[in-house]
């Protein structure tokens, strides 16, 4: 990406490929951009010159998800903990197979 110049609104022009664009706006390469922003609805083929991408919205949806990796890893390391844990305990003991009631006592 190379800024070319600013306008006088205080925007601001700038050279991108493709694949530039489609990752500041959110996407995975040129190909996951959706074909209706493609001039001959082509994946890939040229972009509609005018389209608006909600850059900021993807930047902070992503920053978001982000935020949660830390939360997920720790609850991820619990379940791990608790697996280990019944898998100690003998869990064909205390927890009956699907197929099998547990039995009555007379």
């Amino acid at each position: 990406m190379k800024i070319d110049g600013r306008l006088a609104n205080g925007n601001y022009l700038v050279s991108m490929t493709q694949e530039e664009i489609a990752n500041v706006a959110g996407y995975n390469s040129g190909y996951s951009i959706p074909s209706n922003l493609h001039e001959d609805g082509r994946v890939n083929g040229p972009l509609v010159l005018g389209t608006e991408f909600r850059v900021t919205k993807a930047f902070h949806q992503n920053r978001e998800l982000f935020g949660q990796e830390k939360k997920v890893r720790d609850a991820a390391g619990m379940l791990r903990t608790l697996a280990d844990m019944m898998e100690a305990a003998g869990p064909s003991e205390i927890i009956p197979p699907a197929n099998e009631a547990p039995a009555e006592s007379a």
